[in-house]
């Protein structure tokens, strides 16, 4: 009976959930371990559930002085637990470990006792840290700086931005969304939107196969995909022309302003095209012959049809004489 009755509490709390004032929010770096607080007043029987909303998912449930993970989403298998020493203390924050982005979003946190219910909203964003920065020093003794940030399980929906600073101005790259085409004639990939004026762009084939770079009014189109660039605007919208599956793979547009890079990748799927010609010769022969036999058949018809109705005359030997 009382598990069927928390059973019931979470239903409730799905549909009802009314949010308390005064949400917070914390900071969880990518793939470590974060822990998300939650205090409650302290009692007997406690209850303790957290929810991912507004999917309404289960993370971690609590109750008859155990873990209840029956109903826990995949998703967070094997990465939530709670401080058991500390709850009867009133702590129920949840810790998770191996952070990952899909992992970002609002939490609650349902706790009841005998001394009373309270509920807590808690804001969680996933910060990717810089892995590795390498710098070099120009024989103009100036700096190049680059980093890099490597996802095992890139997010399609998430974008991410790269940004250096100095006391003169300010450099931003940002990766957006990737987008997927299939093929048809003459298709047309655009390059991501930029609100100020363009300065430059660069097109790649599988991130390293050069297309067609434009800068400071120069373009460079690479002896490969000349034949198969029909033309460039100046937005960076690339027109491509007799394809074939060889060309199917992601597309890669940088464009740049005076601020900022902004990355887009196109996935071009190209479908095996059909050979019109050898289904019209086909086509023909097959109309050809039902032509033939349409025909046939019709003469065969009127033959039959025509025979019956000829008159006849005997002779005088009595045999029938057709006139």
């Amino acid at each position: 009976m009382d598990v069927l009755k928390s059973r019931l509490v979470l239903l409730v709390l799905n549909f009802l959930w009314t949010p308390t004032r005064g949400e917070m929010e914390v900071s969880c770096v990518f793939m470590k371990s974060c822990s998300l607080p939650c205090s409650f007043n302290v009692g007997g029987e406690e209850i303790i559930h957290w929810i991912l909303f507004p999917e309404n998912l289960p993370v971690h449930s609590y109750y008859h002085g155990q873990d209840q993970l029956a109903y826990q989403d995949p998703r967070f298998s094997g990465r939530t637990s709670l401080l058991k020493d500390l709850i009867s203390r009133g702590e129920a924050s949840l810790q998770l470990s191996g952070v990952r982005v899909q992992d970002q979003g609002r939490y609650k946190c349902y706790t009841s006792t005998t001394s009373g219910k309270k509920e807590t909203i808690i804001s969680l964003k996933v910060d990717a840290p810089v892995r590795k920065i390498h710098i070099d020093q120009t024989e103009q003794q100036l700096y190049n700086i680059s980093s890099s940030l490597i996802l095992s399980d890139p997010v399609p929906d998430v974008t991410y931005s790269c940004r250096i600073s100095t006391r003169t101005n300010t450099r931003t790259t940002t990766s957006v969304k990737p987008t997927s085409i299939i093929w048809s004639n003459n298709e047309t990939l655009p390059c991501a939107e930029v609100s100020e004026p363009i300065t430059g762009f660069v097109w790649r084939f599988k991130r390293r196969r050069l297309i067609v770079e434009v800068s400071g009014g120069t373009r460079h189109v690479s002896e490969e995909w000349r034949p198969l660039m029909k033309e460039v605007s100046d937005r960076g919208e690339l027109t491509l022309q007799q394809l074939t599956p060889e060309q199917e793979g992601i597309y890669t547009c940088e464009v740049s302003t005076a601020e900022e890079t902004r990355v887009s990748s196109i996935f071009l799927r190209i479908e095996k095209q059909q050979d019109t010609s050898h289904s019209l010769t086909i086509g023909l022969v097959v109309g050809g012959v039902l032509a033939v036999i349409v025909i046939v058949t019709v003469i065969s018809v009127l033959s039959f049809v025509f025979k019956d109705k000829l008159p006849c005359r005997k002779r005088k030997t009595g045999e029938s004489e057709v006139l």
